[in-house]
């Protein structure tokens, strides 16, 4: 603070009411421009990955990944391998089937999860080998994540 007494003319240090209101409507309106901009990112990512899941291909090179993750499991004395991951939003049904235990939850697969599912039943399953989907989480009481695993637990 100055010594000088209070001079009240002096114009760059005024500021009113209606001119906070206004910086304030200012802040708030770049506030709300860049949670958009956020989800608008948010929402591309997640239907390049959407688009992604459904277009993969099972491949020679999966099927070799599996073999070698399960040899390791076992080694480490593990009876079962999760061998993907993904959200429920991914299902048909968006995990109702198999959050329920339906005999069907094999229908509700889509994408690079029926590819794998495929494999399982044209390979695994003559091999002994069971294939298991469980709900994984259920995030503000919704079904989250989808796990698929095989199992050569007896």
């Amino acid at each position: 603070m100055s010594d000088k007494p209070h001079d009240t003319a002096q114009a760059d240090e005024r500021i009113s009411a209606a001119g906070i209101r206004q910086r304030m409507s200012e802040k708030d309106a770049e506030a709300a421009r860049v949670a958009m901009e956020t989800a608008h990112k948010r929402d591309e990512t997640l239907k390049r990955e959407f688009d992604e899941f459904m277009q993969r291909p099972f491949t020679d090179a999966d099927l070799h990944r599996i073999r070698k993750q399960i040899t390791d499991a076992a080694d480490q004395g593990l009876y079962e391998l999760e061998v993907l991951r993904f959200p429920s939003q991914y299902l048909a049904d968006h995990g109702r089937r198999i959050n329920n235990a339906a005999s069907d939850w094999p229908d509700s697969l889509q994408g690079y999860a029926k590819r794998v599912y495929d494999a399982y039943r044209d390979i695994g399953k003559e091999e002994g080998f069971r294939f298991v989907a469980r709900v994984l989480n259920f995030p503000g009481g919704k079904v989250g994540e989808i796990g698929l695993s095989l199992s050569w637990k007896e």
